[in-house]
């Protein structure tokens, strides 16, 4: 029963991260858990600005909508404020971390997709940055996940993963915590990852001496990605990503770019390769 808990609050304040974008803002989600845990300013970025006005214009929204996600991806980044006219939030761990949504339509059913985030020895299909993925421990029975009939996803599990990171020639090693489970409206699903400390995990490795750096700090503060069912298209998935990833090898004035280049890629990926649907 805690774990179940824990897991509900998990989940319960992921998805409270998008209760300050009206473009995401979810509808799923019971009234409380659809509060905003804290305050978050997020920046429309690149072209989004002008295809959000855009799709404000359009008259048949949901399907002239759609088809501009299906080719197009809206970016935001987004920060922590710290203060309003009535109060001062308090800091809180990883509030100077940047933090990036993005969302667009891939052509890939929310069920195909879960199985396809969802296996470790798949993260190459989608990720070009990534070195390795294995399963360390699986915590919640997943066996459903990846099954090609149960519609009744539900899992948790510790990842070990190797990531190289663009700009630097050096990778990340990192320990997470995945969990995914239907959306309780019951049109997608939600899949969480976060961080653990284990050891070395979040060393930064030269790919080019193998020399480790003694002083890591590297971690992935949120990962969530959000699968909803594309409405009259059952084989599309209107996906919203959002990422908070800390790293201390990237320099400040990188981190956006390379922010930004994920979400891009990310989607890239996916709507390039042709999945079985």
């Amino acid at each position: 029963k805690l774990l179940s808990q824990t897991f509900d609050l998990l989940v319960s304040h992921a998805l409270s991260l998008f209760s300050n974008n009206p473009e995401c803002k979810l509808k799923c989600n019971s009234s409380n858990n659809n509060k905003s845990l804290t305050k978050i300013k997020w920046k429309p970025e690149g072209s989004t600005h002008s295809m959000l006005k855009k799709m404000q214009k359009m008259k048949s929204k949901n399907q002239e909508c759609n088809q501009l996600l299906e080719n197009e991806i809206l970016i935001w980044s987004g920060k922590f404020t710290t203060c309003s006219s009535k109060h001062i939030q308090p800091h809180h761990y990883g509030y100077d971390t940047p933090l990036f949504m993005s969302r667009g339509i891939v052509p890939l059913s929310p069920r195909n997709f879960v199985r396809l985030l969802w296996d470790s020895n798949r993260t190459s299909e989608y990720n070009k940055y990534n070195v390795g993925r294995s399963d360390v421990a699986i915590i919640q029975d997943d066996s459903q996940v990846l099954s090609t009939t149960s519609c009744n996803i539900r899992g948790s599990k510790i990842i070990k993963s190797e990531t190289k990171v663009p700009f630097t020639g050096m990778s990340i090693t990192m320990s997470a915590l995945m969990h995914v489970r239907p959306l309780e409206d019951g049109n997608g699903y939600v899949i969480v990852t976060r961080s653990l400390s284990s050891g070395k995990a979040g060393c930064h490795t030269d790919m080019n001496s193998s020399q480790v750096d003694k002083n890591p700090k590297s971690e992935i503060l949120w990962g969530i990605n959000v699968l909803r069912t594309v409405r009259e298209s059952p084989h599309q998935t209107d996906l919203i990503s959002v990422s908070q990833v800390g790293s201390s090898i990237v320099p400040g004035f990188l981190s956006k770019k390379i922010g930004i280049m994920a979400c891009e890629d990310f989607f890239s990926e996916i709507r390039g390769k042709q999945f079985f649907n």
